[in-house]
């Protein structure tokens, strides 16, 4: 059986179809859907966020009796969310029942036809006891600036891809995670500071879910470093534990010009040293800044500028 509807201009299509001619399967059924008008939607739901583009999946079922299999495409060309173009986007998945009733998924995501993340892994579900989990996941050049649009105002701006293994394994309630992840040419932009920071490209190495800070630097347009050492603890997600240390001398914290958005400019030269730790809803931070003497920075206040060139000290 197939049915075929128009709801714009260009056809869109939704099919549904067994095949006959399988005389091993006992159940073999595909559902399309074909170019579905993300825009048109906006019509009938008015609060919908302003998103275009195209949509088309496919999703694809199979049981020869001791056997099953599931398999499903999602596509979305020309994707646009509050104006901006985010390219095009392919997820799918194949999800196999084992005979020791366990769960087996590969999955993958694709973005203008590059893939940049893939999900392999096996579910034992717990019967008697505690379950088990193992599972893959691999980043290549992940983009980060696909969040831009979803920022609220667009306080910030992501630049760079990540790259990078991680393995779960163990209870899944509390899986291990376990590998590496390295910020490829990161950038994080504050249009309000006219700050841009740049992240340290060496591998941060994730080690029975600890996320390891060592020598860890971010820089601006300044040469010297901010570097945090120490860990995020994130075994419990309901408790997710952080233990770090900063540390920065003659720190060019700002070098940002003078624009219409920028509600501060000039250069701002700091020391610092601090502590950050305890659980996330608990942290505490101790340490002190100094506002080194060279540094000439603008802080616009309404209609009225205000100049710091002092030393200032936090505690």
């Amino acid at each position: 059986m197939q049915i075929w509807i128009c709801m714009t201009s260009r056809w869109t299509g939704l099919s549904f179809y067994t095949n006959r001619e399988d005389t091993i399967a006992k159940q073999d059924m595909t559902v399309e859907l074909s170019r579905i008008n993300l825009k048109e939607f906006r019509r009938i739901l008015p609060y919908m966020p302003d998103m275009e583009g195209w949509i088309g999946a496919e999703a694809h079922y199979i049981d020869s009796g001791p056997y099953m299999m599931v398999s499903s495409d999602l596509r979305i060309d020309e994707f646009k969310y509050e104006g901006s173009a985010l390219g095009n986007w392919e997820l799918g998945g194949v999800y196999l029942p084992g005979e020791a009733k366990d769960h087996h998924l590969d999955a993958y995501i694709r973005h203008d036809g590059e893939e940049i993340a893939h999900l392999g892994g096996i579910y034992l579900p717990a019967e008697e006891g505690t379950g088990s989990l193992s599972a893959d996941i691999a980043f290549e050049h992940f983009p980060l600036n696909v969040a831009n649009p979803f920022v609220p105002d667009r306080m910030v701006e992501l630049d760079g891809d990540i790259d990078g293994t991680l393995s779960m394994k163990g209870d899944p309630a509390k899986p291990l995670l376990n590998g590496e992840l390295a910020l490829d040419s990161v950038t994080f932009f504050m249009p309000e500071m006219s700050a841009m920071f740049r992240f340290d490209n060496e591998p941060v190495q994730v080690v029975n879910s600890k996320m390891m800070f060592k020598e860890f630097d971010i820089f601006t347009k300044g040469k010297t470093p901010f570097t945090i050492n120490g860990e995020v603890d994130f075994s419990d997600l309901e408790r997710t534990a952080v233990n770090l240390k900063m540390h920065a001398e003659n720190y060019e914290l700002l070098n940002a010009p003078r624009t219409k958005r920028a509600m501060v400019y000039g250069k701002m030269y700091v020391d610092f040293n601090a502590t950050l730790r305890g659980p996330v809803e608990e942290l505490v931070m101790r340490g002190n800044m100094n506002i080194l003497g060279k540094t000439n920075v603008t802080y616009v206040l309404k209609d009225s500028p205000l100049t710091v060139n002092d030393r200032l000290g936090i505690w």
